[in-house]
């Protein structure tokens, strides 16, 4: 038998001759082998979007020689978009019929492919029809992405926290707006939200709290390239940290006069993290100032006086140093207690009563008298009965002025023939003309005298 190529309305065929036929008749006997068929593809062509994948619905046929079984095969004119292996044929060999060609483009890839099937018969002579279809991958955006997420963020209250890194890819290439919000703006305000840009598509993130703020929240990372969003969350810790009380308002330097109460501004004192407070005091000078003669009164919610009183007929300066404590912090604050000087009244520690002598006689006795100041003091005498005892006559030793807390002597002399009981009424005046006034009684007792010749 002789085999050769022939071909006839585009298909390849093969024609056998029989040496024993081509002997015995004058016109040779002729067989024909059709060539497979690619009837038709559909759709042609196939536009898919990037990121997806199509089907095609190809018809092939054995060209009528009753070949029982075909193969097809596929080839892509462009590998970096779709390569052959991403190209499945369903059934890859089978007999006449369809066949369903499966497309699937690279991620992010996109362009116009030409993709050539050869259906071949699987007899010895081999046999084939090719045929090719377009497939238009179209392009659509993608979304950027964050390859390296942000690491959670355990920062302490009113601290700036470590940056923490991430990235975000965009693969178009496409400049890429990265923002930050918080998920509670008064534990942590977008304003305390710090993004920086580390070079390439790499970023730093850091926060911090408000102020005297903790507890948790998110940050919501947003990457857009003004078309598609991306957002990432990044959980935030603030953890409490105990802060010291706090003076908001202070108390004014002030001034009482001495032996009188004095009593400052009202002043303000915090502790944000809402323990009972102590407020201790001291004084630099606690022999005009003692503590116990200072007080802070608590007025009202964090509102606070303090009252002082020097100590007796004390005057002068003293500073008085508050301190608020939570047992853990403390906070202080000073204050200048000013006590000015008031003149005391001299006062009588020792007097005579009663006083008694006899009928034209006299009475010497002591008395002592203490000017609080330490100046001198001059003491003056008035009797409540002149005809008995005249104030003239009342003396003092040492004379007029004397020193405070000196012995003196009163002499107090009756006039001529006179008894029965006064008073005296004893006036003791310091340098500043503060008196004090106290009295005594005179007894003086009659005395029979003699006849007088007249």
């Amino acid at each position: 038998m002789l085999t050769m190529k022939s071909q006839r309305r585009g298909r390849i065929v093969a024609v056998a001759l029989s040496a024993l036929a081509w002997g015995l008749f004058a016109t040779p006997l002729v067989s024909y082998a059709a060539a497979p068929v690619i009837d038709s593809i559909t759709p042609d062509p196939l536009n898919i979007t990037e990121d997806t994948s199509g089907q095609v619905t190809v018809a092939v046929s054995d060209g009528g020689d009753g070949d029982p079984l075909l193969t097809v095969t596929a080839s892509s004119s462009n590998q970096s978009v779709i390569p052959n292996a991403n190209i499945t044929i369903n059934p890859v060999t089978a007999g006449t019929g369809n066949r369903t060609v499966t497309i699937v483009p690279l991620a992010n890839q996109s362009g116009l492919v030409n993709i050539q099937l050869t259906v071949v018969d699987t007899e010895t002579i081999p046999l084939q029809d090719v045929e090719a279809f377009s497939v238009n991958v179209i392009a659509e955006n993608d979304a950027p992405t964050f390859p390296a997420l942000a690491a959670d963020i355990m920062v302490n209250e009113d601290t700036l926290s470590t940056a923490v890194n991430f990235s975000v890819n965009d693969v178009e290439g496409q400049s890429v707006a990265i923002s930050a919000s918080s998920g509670n703006t008064t534990l942590l305000p977008n304003a305390n939200i710090t993004l920086n840009s580390l070079g390439g598509n790499n970023y730093s993130l850091a926060v911090q709290g408000g102020l005297n703020q903790n507890g948790s929240t998110i940050v919501t990372l947003s990457a857009s390239d003004g078309v598609s969003t991306t957002l990432d969350t990044v959980a935030v810790t603030i953890n409490p940290v105990n802060d010291p009380p706090q003076f908001v308002t202070t108390p004014n330097d002030t001034t009482t006069q001495e032996d009188t109460l004095g009593t400052t501004n009202s002043f303000q004192v915090i502790d944000v993290d809402g323990p009972s407070l102590t407020i201790n005091k001291a004084s630099s000078n606690t022999g005009l100032l003692p503590i116990s003669n200072i007080t802070v009164a608590n007025t009202s919610g964090n509102n606070y006086v303090v009252t002082f009183q020097g100590a007796l007929n004390a005057s002068g300066e003293s500073d008085v140093t508050l301190t608020a404590t939570d047992n853990l912090l403390s906070a202080q604050d000073t204050f200048k207690a000013t006590i000015t000087a008031v003149n005391d009244p001299p006062v009588i520690t020792a007097q005579p009563d009663p006083v008694s002598f006899n009928e034209d006689g006299s009475s010497t006795t002591t008395i002592t008298v203490v000017d609080p100041e330490g100046g001198s003091i001059n003491l003056s005498a008035i009797s409540s009965n002149s005809n008995k005892v005249a104030s003239a006559n009342i003396t003092f030793s040492p004379i007029n002025p004397g020193a405070s807390g000196a012995v003196r002597t009163i002499t107090v002399p009756g006039l001529p023939n006179a008894n029965g009981t006064l008073s005296v009424n004893l006036t003791a005046t310091d340098s500043g003309n503060a008196t004090v006034n106290t009295s005594f009684n005179v007894n003086i007792t009659p005395v029979n005298d003699l006849p007088v010749f007249s």
